[in-house]
């Protein structure tokens, strides 16, 4: 009586502890599985991460500019915005919009977004002011590029409209011929000009080659960025082949 009854005892003994193993190894899979789910979430093929970007300023600027600023026809909402900013705080931006979509973040300090069959950049630029930027949006795409500038302090964004030289097309064209110059139809010379931004550098190209320098000094114009006058500084025109 005893013999069997030590016999249950035993066998009760081991199938809770069986139980109680499984109880624990189930909770130990559904925490890898919560891992599993939360990782694969933030290392999607459409999520960016940021961990090398310390300086968050680009997107904090990037979720209050006009909704105007991204160029007609296109209006990515100040909310939606927002929101990427809060990602971006946390060192990574999921892209689950089909149309605005985060195309490539260059640096801190430029951002470049697909917009349909379109791109919209937004490029920050520091002043001789502590916390002072020059803001630069370009919309490439549709009839011609377009811009907005703005200053930004304080975490406010103002008007600016002296970041290009008022006549910086004109340093294009060979004033001594102009006059003989008939490769260039009448108002279509801007949609025909290319803007690169690289670094503190913007390159404005034009698709003419040397063998147009009856009418042009070159087909590419060099600006620097000059942070103590927050504008672009005329540097040189040069014939780059095309």
């Amino acid at each position: 009586m005893n013999k069997n009854f030590t016999t249950v005892l035993l066998v009760l003994m081991t199938l809770i502890a069986c139980k109680n193993n499984t109880t624990t190894t189930s909770k130990v899979m559904t925490q890898s599985d919560e891992t599993i789910s939360d990782n694969e979430k933030h290392s999607a093929v459409d999520t960016i991460h940021l961990l090398n970007i310390k300086d968050k300023t680009l997107f904090e600027i990037f979720a209050i500019l006009p909704d105007s600023s991204m160029g007609k026809g296109h209006s990515w909402s100040k909310k939606d915005r927002e929101i990427i900013y809060q990602d971006a705080l946390k060192n990574y931006i999921t892209n689950d919009d089909k149309y605005f979509h985060v195309k490539e973040l260059i640096s801190d300090k430029h951002l470049k977004v697909s917009l349909g069959d379109a791109y919209w950049e937004l490029l920050i630029y520091k002043t001789n002011r502590d916390g002072c930027f020059t803001v630069v949006t370009h919309l490439k795409g549709g009839d011609a590029d377009s811009f907005f500038t703005y200053t930004y302090y304080n975490g406010q964004l103002s008007v600016k409209s002296d970041f290009f030289p008022l006549d910086y097309l004109v340093k294009f064209f060979n004033q001594q011929t102009t006059d003989n110059c008939t490769v260039v139809p009448d108002g279509e010379f801007e949609l025909m000009l290319d803007y690169e931004f690289i670094n503190d550098t913007v390159l404005i190209e034009n698709y003419y080659s040397k063998q147009d320098s009856i009418c042009f000094l070159g087909n590419t114009l060099v600006f620097k960025y000059n942070p103590l006058t927050a504008i672009l500084d005329f540097r040189e025109i040069r014939w780059v082949e095309l």
